[in-house]
């Protein structure tokens, strides 16, 4: 299961956060989320930056948006976003941040 999937029923509530209050990071960063599992990575990854514009210490746009990269193929663009990932104080992001670091940097 991709990482958006269990938000695809809601995608409508998302999108509506995000309209309603385009500043607010976490709607940015569901957004995002909801366009990956959707499969618009260009969408996807407008809104991660917009969240990280917002706030460039969210390690949850980092690592969703290191995921959208390493996705489609940029493995040097994910590594970075998942460092930058992997010291956030949520230990669920920081874990799989460095899991996905272990699994790009392997040989």
């Amino acid at each position: 299961m991709q990482p958006g999937q269990p938000l695809l029923p809601c995608w409508p509530q998302v999108k509506a956060a995000v309209a309603l209050d385009p500043k607010l990071v976490p709607a940015h960063e569901l957004w995002g989320s909801v366009l990956s599992a959707k499969g618009d990575s260009a969408g996807a990854k407008r809104e991660l930056n917009i969240a990280l514009s917002l706030n460039p210490d969210s390690g949850r746009a980092h690592y969703e948006l290191g995921v959208v990269l390493s996705q489609s193929g940029d493995s040097a663009g994910a590594i970075e976003h998942f460092k930058m990932a992997a010291s956030d104080p949520d230990p669920n992001i920081s874990a799989g941040a460095n899991e996905m670091l272990r699994r790009l940097q392997r040989p």
